[in-house]
């Protein structure tokens, strides 16, 4: 009787291999820059470490203060990025390819140790799995760990006797090189390197103290690996030494781990019946793998512990030992970004149990093999196309992990910069690292930074871009709206808010107030009485805006106040109006309000500020600009002058006024107010 083996053609397991692979990229690839909605909090993070990468800031650890970061991962995103560009599109597009080329690994490990059926069977499962397919879209250090476990399988079992070959090796220097190189690398990017590291120093010792043949040469081989890793990780063994808090062997152990029965349970059950309940890493509650796969993983870990002395077998369970115990012993189970590592040596032993139906199935195996991963295959797609891509992006849960409002922006953002000036609110000066705003969000999710947008604090400020000719003003929070000062209000109130299925409410207000502006600069022109201040010997009383200032800005007029009498401790409202000139304004400038008792002396009451990112202002923007003044409570009765004017940061150096071309002081009075004794 014929001896049934099974085995596939080499052009047959090519197309299908293939075929594979195209399938994992379409559902990788498909509404890419949309799915996931945004970036989450934790991914910011991450794209804040690949601009100060870009920035030229490189270490081996990153300090976030509760924690360290390895910092190989963010170079490499910085590296991609550069090309790619910024955005989801660009810092996604490394997760990509690092997932795709993990997939590849674990089809050549499984085929090398389990035949085609095996290989093709663990490639299948990772293909149209949830998680697998997610994560490949997240931006985190999380998704280098099926690569990392991938490659230090495939090297190990390339370059060990692990399984019989049909032609004898030849050289294995290079295998032996990238198996040294991965296992250093591993390190700079996640602890899960320390772990990686660890089960194949295990395994290779095992090999050398078995009855495996191994030649000298081979040995020496796998020294030079050893020798070669050892060389590489020393900037992070001494990066560890130097900074413990950062280093990857202070946070792995000192995680908390609850070694429990519930635990354990809980982490089970997340594979089969009760997934992860982060809305960032799955539909809350789905199961890592459907209940048929998992029981064809379950005849597959029976399958491997039976055979335990084949060093294949032996690989996979000394793996499984070392790495599944992230996932069973975590206190917070189950928690899918704790499998990832795992997800290799799950695919296997999904690839392992079908290879041993196969063999067993005799004659029928090929066919029934073929009709179980068809309809794992289909029965995954099928919930993909419901779950993945329909249900998760339209949880509330997801939405508010994501900032799914600011992703929505950031995609109109993207699609209409080019037609429409556009004004993004939210714009913070000097805004500390872990108080990122979401005008800084939204500026991270877009996939393209050159089109034509401002940034403005909508509270206390308002551009309006080329004169009040057609803008859209973006709203990433709409709280800002509410609390803004009236005079901005009132400007807003003449715009339109866009309605369309794909935005937020609120989220895009478009302002058209090209004439509304004219007319009002045109009454400043006769109302907004303003002085020179003493030094300047002029003989006029007042003038008239508009006013030239040096550096490409023009006063234009200032709001009549609401109030002129106040007492101490009351807050004085000046709100003025600006515009830039023909060219661009200094990227520190600043505006100063002084309140004057003296025009001679300190002033007892000022405020210097800016409200608006004045490296986005173009020529003929106008932009209003209000500020509070606070009033000491110990100021002493009296007139007191307003006094306005600007200058650069850095430098201190005031923006001269000019009349008539004529330099005419640094300063200019509006109007006087009145402090009064408290009743």
């Amino acid at each position: 009787m014929r001896k049934v083996t099974g085995r596939l053609s080499s052009r047959l397991r090519f197309f299908l291999a293939v075929t594979l692979l195209l399938l994992a990229a379409s559902l990788r690839l498909f509404e890419f820059t949309t799915l996931p909605p945004g970036l989450s909090d934790a991914e910011i993070t991450e794209v804040q470490i690949i601009e100060t990468v870009r920035a030229g800031e490189i270490s081996v650890f990153y300090d976030l203060g509760n924690e360290g970061r390895e910092g190989l991962y963010h170079i490499l995103q910085a590296l991609v990025s550069a090309f790619a560009g910024n955005g989801p599109l660009g810092y996604r597009m490394l997760s990509v390819w690092v997932n795709l080329i993990a997939l590849a690994l674990v089809y050549a490990v499984g085929r090398r140790l389990y035949g085609s059926v095996g290989g093709l069977a663990a490639m299948a499962l990772l293909t149209v799995s949830f998680y697998p397919i997610l994560l490949s879209r997240q931006i985190s250090q999380t998704v280098m760990f099926p690569f990392l476990v991938s490659v230090a399988l495939l090297t190990l079992v390339t370059a060990l006797p692990v399984y019989r070959r049909r032609r004898k090796s030849g050289d294995i220097t290079t295998t032996t090189t990238a198996l040294g190189f991965f296992l250093a690398v591993g390190l700079y990017i996640h602890p899960i390197g320390l772990l990686i590291l660890l089960f194949s120093a295990v395994f290779i010792g095992y090999m050398i103290r078995s009855d495996q043949p191994m030649s000298r040469r081979r040995i020496s081989y796998i020294a030079f690996a050893v020798l070669l890793m050892v060389i590489l990780s020393m900037p992070y063994v001494i990066s560890s030494v130097r900074t413990p808090r950062l280093g990857g062997v202070e946070r792995l152990t000192g995680d908390e781990l609850t070694i429990t029965i519930d635990s354990v349970l809980a982490a089970v059950q997340g594979l089969v019946t009760e997934g992860d309940s982060n809305p960032i890493n799955n539909l809350p509650g789905r199961p890592l793998l459907d209940p048929f796969s998992v029981g064809i993983i379950v005849i597959g870990l029976l399958t491997t512990v039976i055979g335990w002395r084949k060093p294949k077998n032996t690989l996979l369970i000394i793996a499984l030992l070392i790495l599944t115990p992230v996932f069973l012993f975590s206190s917070q189970a189950p928690n899918f970004a704790n499998y990832a590592a795992s997800l290799p040596l799950l695919a296997l032993l999904f690839g392992t149990g079908l290879s041993a139906i196969n063999t067993r199935a005799g004659r029928l195996g090929t066919p029934l093999i073929a009709v179980m991963i068809l309809g794992i295959l289909g029965f995954n797609l099928v919930a993909l196309q419901e779950d993945l891509y329909t249900t998760w992006p339209q949880d509330d849960a997801v939405q508010t992990a994501y900032n799914g409002r600011i992703g929505a922006l950031a995609q109109h953002v993207d699609l209409s910069s080019d037609d429409i000036s556009t004004v993004i609110c939210g714009w913070q000066p000097n805004t500390l690292p872990d108080r990122i705003t979401d005008a800084q969000k939204l500026t991270l999710m877009l996939n393209r930074t050159n089109g034509d947008l401002r940034y403005v604090n909508c509270r206390n400020a308002l551009i309006m871009t080329d004169g009040g000719e057609p803008q859209q003003i973006i709203v990433p929070d709409q709280a800002q709206l509410e609390t803004a000062n009236p005079y901005v209000q009132s400007w807003l109130a003449h715009g339109e808010w866009l309605s369309d299925e794909n935005l937020p409410p609120s989220g895009v207000l478009l302002l058209d107030v090209e004439e509304d502006l004219a007319d009002r600069v045109g009454l400043f022109t006769v109302e907004a009485a303003t002085t020179l201040p003493p030094e300047i010997n002029t003989t006029a009383e007042s003038i008239f805006p508009p006013i030239s200032l040096s550096n490409n800005l023009t006063f234009l007029g200032y709001a009549p106040p609401l109030q002129t009498t106040f007492t101490p401790g009351d807050v004085v409202n000046v709100v003025t109006y600006w515009r830039i000139q023909e060219g661009v304004v200094p990227t520190d400038l600043q505006l100063f309000t002084h309140i004057l008792a003296d025009p001679a002396a300190s002033p007892p009451a000022n405020t210097d500020t800016i409200h608006v990112d004045t490296r986005r202002l173009q020529s003929r923007d106008v932009f209003i600009h209000a500020t509070q003044v606070p009033l000491p409570d110990s100021l002493p009765p009296g007139t007191y002058t307003v006094s306005i004017g600007a200058y650069q940061n850095t430098s201190d150096i005031r923006l001269d006024v000019l009349l008539d071309g004529e330099i005419s002081g640094n300063r200019l009075f509006i109007y006087e107010i009145t402090v009064e004794e408290p009743a």
